[in-house]
């Protein structure tokens, strides 16, 4: 089976290389892809780069920035893909209470933001982040990642397994329980003790992981 893994924010194709090496060692073969940041929330760029590495039977893994990139590719047409794995991935803003809360907020705030033009809104943004002093990589970060992904969730047609570490503080691990109980072919796997690194501090696990998942579903 080919793996082809989409990294996450500020990664290099050498941050998985443990994890590839794994994978190659039990006899399978495995893509690393690189791209450069999108602009705002835009991630059609890095599906069209891991598109022209989808020429054969694959499972596509994605991390963080990576795993937004597979959800959207996961609700349109597919060829040669059996399955997701998504590790640390924010495709919904919140769980539980605070989910319901900004449902309530996206509702009534909807009509106020459609008088607002799109430079604007992000004006009003970046200096709502320059205010509380967050770095320009975590805005860029928060920027990509605000879009609310919850309908593409619900149009997965593909096995998915979500697989986090227990002590992930990027994107906890309520997030991919919220995330595997909205996708119609959804396994959650936490890992006691990782955190969203989990490809470097436990690689030959995650290498078992999905090769036991494309196994299951090729």
């Amino acid at each position: 089976m080919h793996v082809l893994i989409i990294p996450g924010w500020q990664q290099t194709v050498d941050s998985w290389s443990a994890v590839v090496t794994e994978i190659e060692q039990l006899g399978h073969t495995a893509v690393v892809i690189e791209y450069t940041m999108p602009k705002r929330d835009d991630v059609e760029d890095i599906i069209e780069i891991a598109n022209t590495h989808i020429n054969q039977k694959c499972v596509v893994v994605g991390h963080s920035i990576g795993g937004r990139a597979a959800v959207q590719m996961g609700s349109q047409p597919l060829h040669h893909i059996v399955g997701f794995v998504l590790m640390s991935t924010p495709s919904l803003p919140f769980t539980g209470l605070w989910q319901r809360v900004y449902k309530f907020y996206r509702f009534f705030s909807g009509p106020i933001r459609l008088l607002i033009p799109d430079f604007i809104e992000h004006k009003i943004g970046a200096l709502w982040q320059r205010l509380t002093r967050r770095s320009p990589e975590k805005r860029h970060y928060n920027t990509i990642t605000k879009s609310d992904q919850e309908s593409l969730l619900l149009v997965q047609k593909l096995p998915v397994k979500l697989l986090w570490g227990s002590n992930d503080s990027v994107v906890k691990p309520e997030i991919g329980e919220a995330m595997a109980e909205k996708i119609l072919h959804a396994d959650f796997v936490s890992v006691i003790g990782g955190t969203d690194k989990l490809y470097q501090e436990e690689p030959e696990l995650v290498a078992h992981v999905i090769l036991d998942f494309a196994a299951a579903n090729s």
